[in-house]
């Protein structure tokens, strides 16, 4: 099916049955019952007797449970465990019977042609041992790769990513979407890998070969869509690219709420706030329980003036559980409630918990943008009448900068004379 999430299902049989076919969903029943057949075949004959209606209980107990939720490694490693402990009941009379067998043959010694039959099984065998072993290289790679980057080891979480990714395996794609996005995470935290401008290009062939490989995911376009979002700053062909592959990726899958969500996130990087709007007012539509696209959509309506739209989706994003965020989110509703509903108390709020926020910051830019904001509080203050905070915000700002600099300062002039500030 086009454009569907796949999960496992909570329910053991129906995993079977869409996975590998009703062959294999009786290849899985015939399982218990070769263990039902061998206790019950056994039992009579077992001094351990008593134990034998404990492991009855142990396997219908792990097959009803499987009815219910997926399995885990722990309780798959413990089913084996007793399903190797009820083989032992048959292992005296399978080993009776090769002893016989053996003593029975004319001869105990293989011919060239038995010989050469062993080795070529062996050789056989080989092959998917070697291929399992690959599969677990490239996924202990894949895993350093995401822990070295949690424990800020940016550089061996890059070796350990690329070696992934050099791994013959069947899961490239998935270690590409992992590489691709613990790098677009890192960035947006700040945390740059080495060589980032050629690292980033490289991720974003690696994500277009997934595209190649999967053409009617409609998720893989989406992928590369939101990671050129992100580094589109490295590449000016990168928004045009990430709002084609949107388009794409609803012509394969309609109505996805995530699709519209990145396609509006593309055009509001590009400027067309008019479509951006558009978009994520189409990304509210296909989900409306969902928190992000209303308080995006939010934005976007105070954007283009309609501060009643703004305010009514950003009480709705917040009443499911997303509110403002980073320091650009506080300062843009600052600006929009101060701006358009003349709410300067609300305002003061978001500029408040901003230049909080900028404070804890370690970055170059900090400084420059507690600057822009300490101003922005400053004049809230003053349209709110609280002109004695006003005049303190200001006397803070005049250790740092000077106003007859500012293009603003010609507005600035009456305020700054009127709460007696020398300049």
């Amino acid at each position: 099916m086009k454009g569907t999430y796949w999960d496992k299902p909570h329910n053991i049989i129906l995993e079977y049955l869409t996975t590998t076919g009703v062959v294999g969903l009786l290849a899985y029943l015939g399982i218990f019952v070769a263990a039902f057949y061998i206790l019950i075949k056994n039992k009579k004959n077992s001094a351990n007797f008593h134990e034998f209606p404990l492991i009855f209980a142990l396997l219908i107990s792990y097959f009803v449970q499987n009815l219910f939720i997926f399995d885990t490694i722990s309780a798959y490693l413990m089913f084996f465990l007793i399903l190797a402990f009820i083989d032992s009941y048959s292992n005296n009379s399978i080993t009776n019977n090769i002893v016989t067998n053996s003593n029975n043959s004319k001869t105990n010694n293989i011919s060239t042609k038995q010989k050469f039959v062993l080795g070529t099984l062996l050789a056989i065998s080989l092959i998917p041992v070697y291929y399992n072993y690959q599969i677990f290289k490239g996924a202990n790679y894949e895993y350093w790769g995401a822990n070295y980057f949690l424990n800020q080891l940016n550089e061996s979480s890059l070796i350990s990513f690329s070696r992934a990714l050099a791994t013959p395996t069947p899961y490239i794609d998935d270690i590409r979407k992992n590489f691709a996005n613990t790098v677009k995470q890192a960035y947006q935290q700040g945390i740059i890998y080495h060589n980032l401008p050629d690292l980033q290009d490289k991720l974003a062939d690696q994500l277009r070969l997934t595209i190649k490989r999967h053409p009617q995911g409609f998720l893989n376009y989406i992928n590369l869509a939101e990671f050129e979002n992100i580094f589109y700053k490295f590449n000016p062909d990168y928004l045009k690219e990430a709002e084609l592959l949107s388009l794409k990726a609803l012509e394969l899958s309609p109505k996805r709420q995530q699709t519209f969500y990145v396609l509006g996130k593309t055009k509001l990087l590009e400027g067309d706030i008019t479509g951006a709007y558009k978009a994520f007012e189409e990304a509210v539509n296909a989900s409306p329980d969902s928190a992000e696209p209303h308080f995006y959509f939010s934005l976007m309506a105070y954007g283009l003036g309609d501060s009643k739209k703004g305010a009514a989706e950003l009480a709705e994003a917040e009443r499911l559980g997303r509110g403002p965020q980073k320091i650009e989110e506080f300062v843009s509703l600052g600006n929009f409630v101060g701006d358009l509903e003349h709410n300067y108390k609300k305002a003061i709020e978001y500029y408040k918990i901003a230049l909080k926020m900028v404070n804890g910051e370690i970055s170059g830019g900090s400084s420059v943008r507690r600057q822009e904001i300490l101003l922005k509080l400053a004049i809230a203050y003053y349209f709110d009448k609280n002109y004695e905070q006003s005049r303190q915000a200001f006397l803070e700002l005049k250790k740092i900068i000077d106003f007859k600099s500012l293009p603003i300062y010609p507005d600035l002039k009456p305020v700054l004379q009127e709460l007696g500030i020398n300049y």
